[in-house]
């Protein structure tokens, strides 16, 4: 909202050598305005995940015209806004950063997925509810960094601080909750699950037997 966020405009600003050029579109210059109001690639991302565009003023500022497009849609299309924005601004920190490409499928499954997700967490009737006579392990950690972090007691000042923190919280409500690393082979057949799920924009569902890849991996995977 204050324009805080280092896009290739702002970094020119403070003297930096860099291409003023969105890295979304290649087709106009890097700023707040231009990312959320007119990239063709975050418009056709709005519309992919069912938002309709930002209405904006020329007598308005960046700030001004998001607050009122903002507060004009429903509580259920704020959350899908900031997810949205999170996502694409990860998308585009990945290309500058990581010569990665942008797949508006890709990403929109992504954004879809994690708000059917928290819609799941809200529909929970007593969050203090404590969970007895429950033992759950959770053994697919990918990250061994994230594994230490939810494992140490001391207090995580990281970019995904708020994550930790929140997943420490949802952790008291289990009798008995531990968090285990499983290294990058170990995790073949979730991994080939999530791949191929990443071609479907709607949910689906395991059933029977797994696909051949999925059943390959598990075959293969180290005991």
């Amino acid at each position: 909202m204050h324009n805080f966020l280092p896009t290739f405009e702002n970094l020119q600003q403070r003297k930096l050598p860099v291409r003023n050029t969105c890295r979304l579109c290649e087709a106009s210059a890097d700023t707040i305005d231009h990312l959320v109001f007119s990239c063709p690639v975050s418009l056709g991302l709005l519309d992919s995940v069912g938002l309709p565009p930002a209405p904006t003023s020329q007598q308005l500022n960046f700030a001004e015209n998001f607050a009122t497009w903002f507060m004009q849609v429903s509580k259920k299309q704020q959350t899908l806004i900031v997810i949205t924005y999170w996502a694409l601004w990860y998308t585009r920190n990945a290309i500058v950063h990581d010569d990665s490409t942008c797949s508006t499928v890709k990403v929109s499954t992504f954004i879809l997925a994690f708000h059917l997700e928290l819609d799941s967490l809200a529909d929970v009737s007593d969050p203090t509810l404590k969970v007895k006579d429950v033992k759950w392990f959770l053994p697919d950690g990918d990250s061994l960094s994230v594994i230490k972090k939810l494992n140490s007691d001391i207090p995580d000042k990281s970019v995904i601080s708020p994550i930790i923190s929140d997943t420490k919280e949802a952790s008291k409500n289990f009798e008995l909750l531990t968090f285990s690393y499983v290294g990058r082979k170990g995790n073949e057949p979730a991994h080939e699950l999530a791949k191929i799920g990443l071609q479907y924009r709607e949910p689906r569902y395991w059933i029977e037997e797994a696909s051949a890849s999925v059943d390959l991996a598990q075959r293969e995977r180290p005991p």
